[in-house]
């Protein structure tokens, strides 16, 4: 995802925010489901994570889904950058530095034990109340 979008879309440190997922690279997920909610929390300069709320009546009676994605906003920095930069068959370069500049980078988790919802958490419901 451009940095550019992400500081649009995003762009505040340390504070939940309630997103437009149709403006991520996420947004098929709004195509293909029922998005209720979705919201950002960047926590520091280097990592954020977004959380897609969606219904899902087939999952009766946990009909909200949490899917969670990893956003990495300095992957340089990231703990495992070595190993990615090799498995990318790839170097360290100025062409590398400016794309990495230049983008931020979202990973979707696995579903965990929070995937799976009766209702969504009042914290979310909270930020999506506040536009």
């Amino acid at each position: 995802m451009h940095r550019k979008t992400w500081d649009d879309v995003v762009g505040h440190l340390g504070e939940p925010l309630n997103i437009d997922v149709q403006r991520m690279p996420i947004s098929r997920v709004a195509d293909v489901s029922s998005v209720v909610a979705s919201v950002a929390h960047q926590f520091g300069p280097a990592s954020a994570v977004v959380s897609v709320f969606r219904y899902d009546d087939k999952d009766d009676p946990y009909v909200f889904n949490q899917d969670r994605y990893q956003v990495w906003t300095d992957l340089a920095i990231h703990p495992r950058f070595d190993e990615i930069v090799i498995r990318a068959s790839t170097s360290v370069n100025e062409n590398m530095r400016e794309y990495l500049r230049e983008n931020v980078f979202l990973y979707k988790e696995r579903p965990g034990s929070d995937h799976w919802l009766k209702t969504i958490p009042s914290s979310i419901t909270a930020i999506t109340r506040r536009l």
